[in-house]
């Protein structure tokens, strides 16, 4: 029998959504636990760790203790000031003196057509010595086997491009209102299984905190300057090698690398701000349509229960079943992602933000307001 009312329209639509969403998380879960190989190669091809720093006299230090530790032979750590600040450049250049295997390079001034961050990765890879190039935040922290991971697993899969989910740190609420937004792409958006075997550049996905190229892949798809007026460049380098024949995998590295991005709920939606309208080609029509889907069925159909069952109204079997599979399937992505489960109460107000987010986004950019991040305006 075909729905009669809106509401029962609504609860059908509802569980249809959900439906989709279980057969994109669910597949996306167990795919990435069985192909995230361990980390096995401890000697092999030279590894460049190369670390853009602009204003990161606040993580820098704990980034390159980690790296100092790896187990794996034979790599050396290139660290850029991208015209810091504040007292990165100290900070590394001490790091440097005591270390034989790091090396630091004052960045050159930002040209006008190029972004900040794919200029400082540029640099660093010119002064690369490895055949492998592994490009990573100052914001991180690696484990032991980081370096060993990123080797054994561009040369398992053969793929040119490598990456994956690091582990986020959620330190305060903010984290857990708006750094959650990086995980709807397993729960909704891309089947992660098809990112190697497809040659389309819509099926990529790329996290910059953790970068692994294989160097003369790089530099034949033309590296960071393909890409450098672009804000997600690591999504437009996958895309980019993607149109030219390359081969790329996304992985879960929360194993390997922990990050906390943001040190304040300003911060956190300034930064994931800068990105949306981006990430879109910078075309307002796709997020104008995604907003309203948000808004009808991620952050209202809780509330749209909570309604029926105070009225004393039906509630459609649809209604029930769609909302209670979607939250299951929400508390195991987040429980694969090592979220705090009480996350999971949070999601409307989480999909909340994440509407004024990109609203946002789209409004300070096409109105040349832009985002300012780290000293820079971005637009």
């Amino acid at each position: 029998m075909l729905p009669t009312t809106f509401i029962d329209w609504y609860g059908l639509v509802l569980l249809l959504w959900s439906f989709w969403c279980t057969i994109i998380a669910i597949p996306n879960i167990i795919w990435m636990r069985i192909n995230s190989k361990k980390p096995m190669r401890k000697s092999g091809p030279k590894v460049s760790v190369l670390i853009p720093c602009r204003n990161e006299e606040d993580n820098i230090s704990r980034c390159l203790n980690s790296l100092l530790k790896q187990d794996y032979e034979n790599f050396e750590i290139c660290v850029l000031d991208d015209n810091s600040e504040d007292a990165t450049w100290e900070i590394i250049s001490n790091y440097a003196d005591k270390h034989d295997n790091i090396r630091v390079f004052e960045g050159k001034p930002l040209p006008e057509d190029w972004n900040g961050y794919p200029h400082a990765m540029h640099q660093l890879a010119e002064k690369a010595e490895g055949e492998i190039l592994l490009f990573t935040d100052a914001d991180t922290k690696h484990a032991k086997t980081s370096v060993s991971w990123g080797v054994t697993n561009i040369l398992h899969h053969d793929v040119d491009y490598c990456s994956g989910y690091t582990r986020q740190i959620f330190a305060s609420f903010s984290d857990a209102i708006v750094v959650i937004n990086m995980y709807l792409n397993t729960l909704m958006l891309l089947p992660f299984w098809m990112v190697k075997p497809t040659k389309s550049p819509s099926f990529v996905m790329a996290i910059g905190q953790y970068m692994c190229f294989k160097k003369d892949s790089y530099f034949k798809f033309g590296g960071f300057e393909k890409v450098k007026n672009k804000i997600t460049c690591d999504v437009y380098m996958a895309r980019e090698l993607k149109r030219q024949g390359g081969k790329m995998i996304f992985l879960d590295l929360q194993d390997q690398v922990r990050c906390s991005m943001y040190h304040s709920f300003k911060e956190a939606v300034v930064g994931i701000a800068r990105n949306i309208y981006d990430f879109f080609e910078r075309k307002a029509y796709p997020i104008y349509v995604l907003i309203p889907f948000i808004f009808a069925f991620m952050l209202s159909p809780v509330f749209v229960l909570l309604g029926l069952l105070i009225a004393g109204a039906v509630v459609p079997t649809t209604l029930i079943t769609g909302l209670a599979i979607f939250y299951v399937v929400l508390t195991l992505v987040f429980i694969d992602r090592r979220v705090p489960l009480y996350a999971v109460l949070l999601f409307p107000l989480q999909m909340g933000v994440l509407i004024y987010i990109a609203w946002m986004s789209v409004h300070n950019q096409r109105s040349g307001k832009g985002h300012i991040w780290k000293g820079r305006k971005f637009l």
